[in-house]
């Protein structure tokens, strides 16, 4: 296939990818209060809990789809389809190997979720059990949609996979409001999460099969198993790692501060948790095309291509973290009432939080592509024990307020924020564009220094929004991207020219 199908696949990929999230945004967006109203701060508090407390069982399966999208994306060119396909079977050894692992795992979250979160009454214990029952069975039947779904991502057809999403994002949302306003509470909802994600996975694999001719399940010998394996299993190392980098704050504040907390916590750091998944996405979009390229030992395009999209991802989060700088005790007010904003102190950790686990994230994906993340995973590892240590104890022997969890977790996690460019930069090439990083946080303290740009409606609001993403855009525009880049953005969206 030519180059320019393949970066019109890439451009696809994005955009579809940002339709997703601009529905995913908005449906939480409209749905956070709707739950919040019908379920009550305790149980609105326990079901965002859940979702995230569940989603550390969804990495006990050994993360094989994870693996077998990279290994597809930079073996496409240079394998046979028999060889894809026993890449396929591998990934389903592997995973088949992991169910013991993943039953004793849900099974003892379940038996010890209600002890983990505090603020529930004695009599709810049952319903938080039964709520834990069914996000089990929901992790059990993830992989289902995760392997044909891999297959699409690695095969640069990731925007397929995302369009059916989408469907499903639209069909549950709107089934979930209707049994909330028919008096439903969190099992009946949590039931048709399960049904959602069981019709996702039948479509994802039908599309993928009609769309890729030899995708199918070939029975690998015992080399790919073992091939496929040496690079999974510090993949699924790594997910563990990504998913504590992600999780860490959510949880340390159910356990040592209290389920309602995480309600508000939850409303404070939306716009956030959002800017996460932007910027995860560009790297889904552009990613699997570094690994053809890499593959194709394009060096020149390779290193223009990740420079392109480290200076993209440093644009997006900026962006997102002077907007929520400026703009988000407004916007929270507005939303659900000033109580629910935490506080300046409060919103500027969980922005500098945001940008170090943003980039973090963005430097990960590229070292993916080289299939030799032994080194990363290691540091990874260190930096969330660290992490995790230090909130621990700041929050015990300073003082218990979630401020300090926040400053423990920043501090522990900036052994990653230093060692993951210099790994990328030694095993890839490039130059860390540290100037740039430099600028960017004047620019941040400029902002949080400035304060909370208030509006009284949502109309000012909307006014005000626009008026300071338009300036901050043509502002932070020198700032994240070199001339190269911007030359290269005007010729192609992606700067892939």
């Amino acid at each position: 296939m030519n180059r320019r199908v393949e970066l019109s696949k890439v451009k696809l990929n994005a955009l579809v990818g940002y339709i997703f999230f601009f529905l995913y945004a908005l449906a939480n967006f409209i749905m956070s209060p709707v739950l919040l109203q019908y379920l009550g701060v305790t149980h609105f508090g326990v079901w965002k809990t859940a979702g995230r407390f569940f989603e550390f069982a969804n990495i006990a399966d050994g993360r094989s789809a994870q693996a077998l999208k990279w290994v597809i994306a930079n073996k496409q060119g240079s394998s046979t389809d028999i060889e894809r396909r026993q890449f396929v079977g591998a990934a389903l050894i592997v995973w088949l190997r992991f169910i013991p692992l993943v039953l004793v795992v849900l099974g003892l979250m379940v038996c010890f979720f209600p002890d983990f979160i505090k603020g529930i009454d004695i009599s709810e214990v049952d319903l938080i059990l039964g709520l834990g029952l069914i996000l089990s069975a929901n992790i059990l039947i993830m992989p289902m949609m995760e392997i044909p779904e891999a297959v699409l991502i690695g095969t640069n057809h990731g925007y397929l996979a995302k369009g059916i999403q989408i469907l499903y994002l639209l069909i549950f949302n709107f089934v979930m409001y209707q049994l909330l306003i028919g008096g439903y509470g969190l099992l009946v909802i949590s039931v048709t999460l399960l049904f959602s994600t069981f019709l996702t996975a039948l479509t994802t694999g039908f599309v993928a099969k009609a769309k890729i001719q030899w995708f199918s399940l070939t029975w690998p010998t015992k080399d790919v198993v073992s091939e496929f394996w040496r690079f999974s299993g510090w993949v699924w190392v790594w997910a563990i790692v990504e998913k504590i980098l992600l999780l860490s704050e959510l949880m340390l504040f159910a356990s040592l501060i209290g389920v309602s907390f995480v309600a508000y916590y939850s409303f404070s750091s939306f716009v956030l948790l959002f800017g996460l998944s932007i910027t995860l996405m560009a790297g889904a979009a552009i990613t699997p095309y570094l690994g053809r390229l890499r593959a194709e030992s394009d060096e020149a395009g390779f290193e223009r291509l990740m420079n392109v999209y480290r200076e993209l991802v440093l644009y997006l989060v900026l962006l997102i973290a002077c907007g929520v700088l400026l703009l988000n005790q407004s916007f929270v007010s507005l939303w659900v009432g000033n109580e629910f904003y935490l506080g300046a102190v409060m919103n500027l950790l969980i922005t500098v939080s945001f940008v170090q686990v943003a980039l973090i994230r963005s430097e990960a994906q590229i070292h993916d592509v080289g299939l030799k993340i032994k080194n990363r995973v290691l540091f990874g590892v260190l930096g969330v024990v660290l992490g995790i240590a230090a909130s621990a104890g700041l929050f015990m022997y300073i003082e218990p307020t979630p401020e300090w969890i926040l400053t423990g977790l920043i501090c522990g996690r900036f052994i990653m924020t230093v060692m993951f460019p210099r790994l990328v930069t030694k095993s890839m090439g490039g130059s860390v564009p540290l100037s740039r990083y430099l600028f960017g946080a004047a620019i941040l303290y400029f902002c949080s220094s400035y304060g909370s740009i208030d509006s009284n409606t949502w109309l000012d609001f909307i006014f005000v929004t626009g008026a300071v993403f338009l300036i901050l855009s043509i502002v932070l525009l020198p700032v994240a991207f070199s001339k190269k880049s911007l030359i290269l953005l005007r010729k192609n969206i992606f700067g892939l020219g």
